[in-house]
């Protein structure tokens, strides 16, 4: 079994989903205990939990707007996010998500067994096949 999803489902990710998925990861991320960083159980180098929070409220919309590049999808998000604060609480997130959102977006509809397919057998050509 293919992580126990049904195999025969599409996928369509709408950029709401993305937004959202974005900024739930980045929640998460400051709600967990890391040692040296910040979280809600530590501030630290002069920021705390709620700057993270609102740069992460701040970047998620913009981010996932539709037929961006993901240069532009970067440098909107860092835009939101110094709107919102005077730090830099979530530039690492940002070069991650950015590409995974622009992907995303890209994504054709296919059905579980045809993403199963292409991780066992890479019968589409590639990542370049699959995400043009």
């Amino acid at each position: 079994a293919f992580g126990g999803m049904n195999t025969m489902e599409t996928f369509a990710l709408d950029p709401a989903g993305v937004s959202a998925a974005i900024r739930d990861a980045c929640l998460t991320d400051i709600r967990a205990f890391k040692p040296g960083n910040v979280s809600l159980a530590s501030p630290g180098h002069g920021m705390s939990a709620q700057d993270f929070i609102a740069s992460a409220h701040g970047m998620a919309t913009v981010i996932a707007v539709p037929r961006a590049s993901v240069g532009r999808r970067i440098l909107r998000a860092i835009e939101a996010t110094r709107a919102v604060v005077p730090f830099n609480t979530n530039l690492g997130i940002v070069l991650l998500c950015a590409p995974l959102a622009h992907a995303a977006e890209s994504l054709p509809d296919l059905t579980g067994s045809e993403i199963q397919l292409f991780i066992e057998n890479d019968s589409f050509g590639g990542s370049d096949g699959l995400f043009r």
